[in-house]
Order: C-alpha cells, then sequence, then structure tokens
C-alpha cells in the first residue's frame, strides 16, 4: 500500500460545531508511505480517532478513507483483518496490553499470526530495551513505561507499509494456545456443568425415547410387516338372531359405500374369495405336510406391503405369490416339525416350503405352484394377489360372483372411540385382540413422541443456559476480544475457543448419553426377550444416528451463535 487519503472526513460527534479549525478534518489529505508524519491536536481534537478511522474500528463519520483510490467503506472482514496483519500496524494510546498474559506472551500473541520475528529476535528486543529480565513476568505487575516497550515490540512484530503511534511517549495451533490462556479467566466451571447436566438430561430421554420406540414396535407389528398398521379387517357378527333371521353375513355394495364415508375411513377394500375348488398340497424339504381342500382370498394390492415384483402375477403363468396364515407354520413348527424331527420355519427360511396348488371346476383342472412371500397372524386364508383372483375367478368360475363377507379398512387412528361405537351401532366387528394391538401401538406412538418432545424442550433449554454463558462469557471479555481484533486476528480466530468449547461440551454430552443408554437397552431388552423370545434384538443404530443428527444442528447454532456475538464486537455493537 502507497498511501492513505482522507477527502472531507469528519466524524459525526464534531458535525454540529462551527469553530472546527483543522488540517485534517474536512480536508482533502494524503499519507505517503515511506514519510514520517506528526499530528499535534489538544486533547479531544479527534487523534484516536483518525487513528481508530484508519484503522477500520470506528465508521462513524461523513467522507472517504481511501487506501491507494480504494474506498475503505467497502472492505469487508477479510480485507480489513488482512490489512491489520500485513499493512497497518497501530501502537495505541492505551496500549491494549492483556495483563493475564507475560511481557513475552502479549508479543508473541502478535507474532503468532504474522510469523514476522522469530523468538530470538523478540528476546534481543527485550534486551536492547532494558527489560529482559520482565520476559516472563505478567503485564499487570510491570510499571507503565515497562508496559509502553512492549507495546512497542507487539506494534514491531508485522509487515507494514503505515504505523500508527498514538501518543508513544506520556488456526487452532499454538497462536489459539495463547488466546485461550487469556480468555479462559472468566469460565464459570459450575455455569457449564449445568449447561452440561441439562443437555444430558434432555438429551438421553429424546434418545432412550425412540430407542425405546423402536425396540417396542416390533412387539405389535413385526409378524405382519408386509400388512400396514393400521388396516382393521371388518367382519358382520354372527349370532343367534343372525341365523334364525336370516340376516346375509356379506356386504352389500351399499353398506361398503357408507363405511367407506365415515370420517375415521381413510381407504376400504374388499376381501375377495374364489369360486372354485381348490385342492393343496404343502411339503417342507420334501416331506408331504399338509393335503386338503382349501380357498383363496385376495385384497387390492394397495393394502400389501410387498414389494411389487414379489407380488405380481401375471394370467396364465403357472406361479402364485401367497401370504400364508402364520397358524399354518406353528402348528408345523410345534406339532409336525418337532414329531418328525424336521427343521423350524421361520421368515428368513420360507423357500423351504413347497406349496402344490390344483385347481378344478367346470370340467377345467390345471396345476399351479405357490411361491410364499410373507407369513400373517392378521389373516386366516390364504391372500393371493388380486390380479390372480381376478384372472383365476373369470377363468374357472365366469358366471359366479359372491358379495364380500369382510373388508380391509385403513383408519387414521385406531384408538378412535367412534370406530367401536360404529361398530357396535352396525352390527359389525372387527378382530378383537388385534384392534387392542393397534390401539397399543397408536397409544405408545402418542406417548414416545411426547417423552422426545419434552426431551427437545429440556435439550433447547439447556442449550439456551450454554449460549447465554457463552454470551455473559464473551461480554465480560469484550475488552480483550475487541483489542485481539485490533491487533490482527479475525472474528473467526477470536471465536474459535469458544466454539471449541461448546462443540466439545455437546461431544461429551452424546458420548455419555450413549453410554447409558447402551446399558439401559441391554436392562430392559433382557425383560423384553423373556416375554417375547423371537423378537429381532435389534440395533442402537437409530439412537446414535439420531443423536449425531442433533449434534450436528446444535453444534451448527452454537457456531452461529458465537461468530455472529463476535461480529458484533467487530461491529462495535456491543
Amino acid at each position: 500500500m502507497e498511501k492513505i487519503q482522507l477527502h472531507s472526513v469528519l466524524p459525526q460527534v464534531f458535525a454540529q460545531r462551527n469553530d472546527l479549525d483543522s488540517e485534517i478534518w474536512k480536508q482533502d489529505v494524503t499519507f505517503e508511505k515511506g514519510h514520517l508524519y506528526l499530528i499535534e491536536a489538544e486533547s479531544g481534537s479527534g487523534k484516536s480517532t483518525f487513528c481508530s478511522y484508519v484503522l477500520g474500528y470506528r465508521h462513524d463519520y461523513s467522507g472517504s478513507v481511501m487506501f491507494d483510490n480504494d474506498v475503505t467503506a467497502n472492505y469487508k472482514v477479510k480485507d480489513w483483518v488482512e490489512m491489520r496483519k500485513r499493512h497497518i500496524s497501530h501502537l495505541f494510546q492505551e496500549l491494549r496490553l492483556f495483563p493475564e498474559l507475560t511481557a513475552l506472551e502479549n508479543v508473541e500473541i502478535k507474532n503468532k499470526i504474522t510469523g514476522f520475528k522469530t523468538r530470538e529476535q523478540i528476546l534481543k528486543w527485550f534486551d536492547m530495551l532494558g527489560i529482559a529480565d520482565k520476559v516472563d513476568a505478567k503485564i499487570g505487575r510491570m510499571s507503565f513505561g515497562q508496559q509502553q516497550r512492549v507495546a512497542m515490540m507487539r506494534a514491531l512484530c508485522q509487515p507494514f507499509d503505515f504505523i500508527l503511534a498514538d501518543e508513544p511517549i506520556s488456526h487452532l495451533d499454538d497462536k489459539m494456545n495463547l488466546v485461550w490462556k487469556l480468555l479462559r479467566q472468566h469460565i464459570s466451571i459450575p455455569q457449564f456443568a449445568g449447561f452440561a447436566f441439562a443437555n444430558l438430561f434432555g438429551m438421553l430421554i429424546v434418545l432412550f425415547g425412540f430407542q425405546f420406540y423402536k425396540d417396542v414396535l416390533p412387539v405389535f407389528t413385526q409378524q405382519d410387516s408386509f400388512m400396514k398398521a393400521d388396516y382393521l379387517i371388518m367382519s358382520k357378527k354372527i349370532g343367534m338372531g343372525n341365523t334364525i333371521s336370516g340376516r346375509s353375513n356379506t356386504f352389500s355394495g351399499s353398506e361398503i359405500d357408507e363405511i367407506g364415508d365415515q370420517k375415521f375411513v381413510k381407504k376400504i377394500g374388499k376381501f375377495t374369495s374364489t369360486e372354485y375348488k381348490v385342492d393343496a398340497q404343502m411339503g417342507v424339504n420334501g416331506v408331504n405336510v399338509l393335503n386338503s381342500e382349501l380357498f383363496f382370498e385376495s385384497v387390492p394390492d394397495g393394502f400389501v406391503d410387498v414389494p411389487l415384483k414379489d407380488w405380481k402375477y401375471t394370467p396364465g403363468t403357472q406361479e402364485v405369490p401367497i401370504i400364508l396364515p402364520r397358524t399354518y407354520i406353528n402348528m408345523y413348527n410345534f406339532g409336525f416339525a418337532q414329531s418328525h424331527s424336521l427343521p423350524k420355519i421361520s421368515d428368513g427360511l420360507m423357500g423351504m416350503i413347497d406349496f402344490n396348488i390344483q385347481i378344478q371346476a367346470g370340467g377345467k383342472k390345471e396345476q399351479f405352484k405357490g411361491k410364499v412371500v410373507g407369513f400373517s397372524s392378521r389373516l386366516n386364508t390364504i391372500l393371493v394377489p388380486q390380479a390372480f383372483m381376478d384372472w383365476s375367478n373369470q377363468e374357472f368360475a365366469p358366471n359366479q360372483k359372491s358379495d364380500p363377507n369382510r373388508l380391509i379398512v385403513e383408519v387414521g387412528n385406531p384408538g378412535d372411540e367412534n370406530i367401536t361405537k360404529y361398530l357396535d351401532d352396525n352390527g359389525y366387528e372387527v378382530e378383537t385382540d388385534k384392534l387392542d394391538a393397534e390401539k397399543t401401538t397408536y397409544f405408545l406412538r402418542m406417548m414416545v413422541s411426547m417423552v422426545m418432545i419434552i426431551g427437545l424442550v429440556i435439550s433447547v433449554l439447556s442449550f439456551y443456559i450454554l449460549m447465554l454463558s457463552i454470551y455473559l462469557l464473551v461480554q465480560k471479555n469484550s475488552s480483550k476480544l475487541e483489542n485481539l481484533l485490533l491487533i490482527g486476528y479475525s472474528p473467526n480466530n477470536v471465536a474459535k475457543p469458544y466454539q471449541v468449547l461448546t462443540i466439545a461440551l455437546n461431544i461429551v454430552v452424546l458420548i455419555i448419553a450413549w453410554i447409558i443408554l447402551f446399558f439401559l437397552r441391554d436392562y430392559y431388552m433382557g425383560f423384553i426377550e423373556t416375554l417375547f423370545p423371537d423378537i429381532d434384538e435389534g440395533t442402537m443404530l437409530p439412537a446414535i444416528a439420531l443423536g449425531l443428527f442433533l449434534f450436528l444442528i446444535v453444534s451448527i447454532l452454537n457456531i452461529v451463535a458465537i461468530r455472529r456475538k463476535v461480529m458484533s464486537i467487530w461491529q462495535r455493537k456491543e
């Protein structure tokens, strides 16, 4: 930089003065590199104000300050940081040293960001200025004259084109260690311990609620994972009165439409039955297990949560996807397989089942092979794709069509009392134990959601406590932060110690929460596995993923809030 120019600059505080006689204010003045300039004026005339304008420390003026014809009003933060590190040095009138640091550390804190002098050169300066014995002395214990010499050495620890001497005679690397030593003076351990405890409590509640829900949900849903949770199977009640009166147990079109119009119903579908005779043979690993006359049912494909490729039937092909009642497999596992020393069947071993189907009606007979894609504890019949049912009924019994005697209904809230009232009023029923299971699942979700919301509220409050503590800490250190910014530290460098502190606290809280959750989960999973031996053990991955997500959100908010606080000091809004 070759020159500093002031064009009609006037501090706002002098705007109303008519007796102002100055060679600086409201003048066009140029200061060239390599020249010595002496500005004399009475106290209160604006000498320190002039320095603060050139250093970009204050902007409360009219007119323009320019560096090589570039107006400084357009400078960004990074421009001012570079200017203070490489082009303009400043020996402050009030020195702006850090009493918590030693004389050497006060010089090194500037040299760490410029790398302009070696440690040996700095120590030689101490010797030349007659304060070699004060290298390790705290600034607060040195005389004002000795402090002036330290401030002079600090001002010289950078390259510069201009140096301003205001009444000079009347990366998280090593540099951050000095900054941290300086800023940690006002840290309150009880405040941060309180934050850590509150944050741990809130985080643990959120993670525990989420993990518990994931672990317990399979108790109610795992056996019918292919059938969505909020589906109810509805039929008409069968009693003595119905039998005597001859009331049909099938649903007419108008009854189906009426049910579909209820507010609690999201979607409704019909069970379609076979209109022909089905003979089936089921075997396991080549051993015949069952020979019986059966019947199939189907529901619209939208009610079956099975990949399309597994639940697809093309008319005329011989392979038919089927879903078996779990009672079939239970009878085989705990009866036939045990007595005949055969392997038991689980969901993962469905391929061991051989299911041969023979359909005959109207003089036609055809063989099919069933492919088992799942088991159901909610259905007591064999389920086939709707496409197969429509094709086979048309192929083998084209002139027969029966009304459905069961419906499948999707509801928004299985626990809605309006459902029970409607069923009772109209003589309908659902599989009661399954409705209770759906209600339990719904209330489990609701309770876990409430617990997680409470945990999130506690976490938010703890985050507020942390930010309040940081704000108070920054406020107590505002003068030190201001000094660091003025000697060339960027806002990022000044904010880093606080940001690292909060992130470290968040990491510690997250790890402790995971550890506590591990032992809590091990405790309650012991009870669950005792009651439900077949339940999948699951993993802690859901809680780990949620914890990382919350950590990232909170850490980003911490970093942004601290950065904004430091920037407010840069912009002199504090």
